[in-house]
């Protein structure tokens, strides 16, 4: 998340997480950016311990937001 902050120059920053929730603080004009940026954090995330565990058939409902679950 911070390599997609500064990469993008995403008006965010790291604010709290709680067990399995991380919260950013964004600006009004960059909140979709961040919105987005924390979805292919997430994606990211999943893909590399998939990858670490050689599990490379997974099915397509792993890459949804899970915003949207």
């Amino acid at each position: 998340m911070e390599y997609l902050i500064q990469r993008y120059d995403i008006g965010a920053r790291y604010m709290i997480s709680v067990h399995d929730e991380v919260r950013y603080l964004a600006k009004e004009e960059d909140k979709y950016r961040a919105a987005m940026a924390l979805q292919i954090a997430n994606l990211w995330t999943r893909a590399m311990f998939s990858y670490k565990l050689g599990m490379d058939d997974l099915p397509q409902s792993v890459a949804s937001s899970p915003l949207s679950t």
